[in-house]
């Protein structure tokens, strides 16, 4: 699409969603051909979803790790305090088994398990569960809007951005991370038009951020990642003389001392950009991408 005007859908789903008793994920595996919704009411489905990649993106892990834990607590219905944390321990243990790498996983399902533990009885623990993964749904989604609002602000007048990967809402519990700009900038009326690399292998812009902004009636156009040094790419993102489409890409991890990481696809994709007049690198990221273990 070369329009930047296209008809913005506000109301939009996010990768995850509680619904009282159970957990629903978009199936990740399954777009762009099918659009598909799971009912995750075990922790053995859960499990399955988050080490298949159903559910992908690391603010969105670990939401559905600490709904997990809270699952994990509705199928084994101890009867006891000490049969309570007993479960909430072997809950954790399965969850982290199913990507060990992941850091936001366990995170999420130690930060619930570690609430729920305080609980007197186990009626207790389960509410203090759901209370804390209430809490990391609601962080998430409050993160994602503070991002969409700064990233607004910051790039007011911009129209034409440039992404890589996935970081909008099948990879949050809310608007995205750093795709969570473009929606505001949409939400709020503005032009605004995305171009998206593929990013092999498993093809999360072609399949994921271009399907989903498409959904959302946001102009998209792919590049393919090998093209990111073709005069034809170069122009897409410079854009008749003009100054060049800013880049937008959270950072897999950030240290305390303001060092990030990115994969090596993304440094070659964007790299032959860089040197483009206005091209600038914005890597809004959540607070829990934020490395505090050794």
């Amino acid at each position: 699409m070369d329009e930047a005007t296209a008809a913005f859908r506000p109301e939009l789903r996010s990768a995850v969603e509680w619904r009282g008793d159970h957990l629903e994920a978009i199936d990740q595996t399954a777009l762009p051909e099918r659009f598909t919704v799971l009912e995750l009411r075990s922790v053995g489905e859960v499990a399955d979803a988050l080490r298949r990649l159903v559910v992908r993106g690391a603010p969105a892990i670990g939401v559905a790790a600490a709904f997990g834990v809270v699952i994990g607590l509705d199928e084994r219905r101890p009867a006891t305090a000490a049969a309570a944390r007993d479960a909430l321990e072997q809950v954790v243990v399965e969850l982290e088994a199913t990507r060990p790498t992941a850091v936001n996983l366990r995170w999420g399902a130690r930060r619930v398990a570690a609430a729920a533990a305080a609980g007197h009885d186990a009626a207790a623990i389960r509410q203090l569960a759901l209370d804390e993964a209430m809490r990391v749904l609601s962080e998430d989604r409050e993160a994602c809007r503070r991002m969409a609002d700064h990233g607004r602000a910051e790039l007011a007048g911009r129209r034409r951005l440039l992404t890589h990967c996935n970081t909008g809402r099948l990879a949050t519990a809310g608007l995205g991370t750093a795709l969570a700009v473009v929606y505001a900038k949409a939400e709020a009326g503005e032009p605004v038009e995305v171009l998206v690399s593929e990013t092999r292998p498993l093809l999360q812009g072609a399949r994921l951020t271009a399907w989903e902004l498409l959904d959302a009636g946001i102009p998209v156009t792919l590049l393919a990642d090998t093209a990111a040094g073709s005069r034809d790419a170069r122009d897409r993102v410079h854009h008749r003389r003009g100054r060049a489409a800013p880049a937008l890409r959270r950072l897999d991890r950030a240290g305390a001392g303001g060092r990030a990481g990115a994969p090596l696809p993304f440094v070659t994709f964007i790299l032959p950009f860089m040197g483009l007049p206005g091209c600038a690198l914005y890597s809004p990221s959540p607070r829990t991408d934020r490395i505090t273990e050794g």
